[in-house]
């Protein structure tokens, strides 16, 4: 059985995306009303991927107004790497 490494060269663990569903699942977050999401070690953004567009796929009765400010005011990430950081931003 070929072993899967979440492991880069410098240490750097990621989230693969069975592993980054479940976590959020676990969140049990109701997309359908107010919250705010901090993630400390945000990395290229996977986590945060998937729960952005969770929220955009039932959200899509909303304003492009009310989506563009929850967007603004509800997410928060931080990383050490800025090469991730804007990695994240693309995606």
């Amino acid at each position: 059985m070929k072993q899967i490494s979440f492991k880069k060269k410098n240490g750097i663990y990621y989230t693969n995306s069975l592993l980054a569903k479940k976590m959020i699942s676990l969140l049990k977050i109701d997309y359908r009303r107010s919250f705010k999401l901090i993630e400390l070690a945000i990395g290229e953004g996977h986590i945060m991927t998937y729960i952005i567009q969770e929220f955009l796929n039932l959200n899509k009765d909303k304003s492009q107004n009310y989506i563009i400010n929850f967007l603004e005011t509800s997410f928060y990430g931080f990383d050490v790497r800025e090469d991730a950081i804007l990695i994240c931003k693309k995606n």
